[in-house]
């Protein structure tokens, strides 16, 4: 800080530039989040079951109330395997 500058004319400019910095990493850090979720679309193979196949639920799917939609997991259970239906 120069002799001319005040103390209020400093924090101001301190202020606009961590507000410049903070725009700038929020921008990047969503464009890092689009182009690692392209890499992850490319990578993942979708499951497909077929009506009679047994299957075994994680721990993630089990906290979740629904597959897809379309299954609600009892609250209560007495297995992590299923059966499609």
């Amino acid at each position: 800080m120069n002799d001319e500058q005040s103390y209020d004319g400093f924090v101001g400019d301190v202020q606009l530039r961590m507000q410049t910095a903070f725009e700038l990493v929020r921008k990047h850090i969503g464009q890092a989040a689009e182009r690692n979720k392209r890499y992850y679309d490319i990578r993942v193979k979708p499951a497909k079951y077929k009506v009679g196949q047994w299957v075994t639920l994680t721990h993630d799917v089990l906290k979740q109330d629904k597959i897809d939609g379309l299954v609600n997991i009892p609250v209560h259970f007495a297995s992590s395997e299923y059966l499609v239906q």
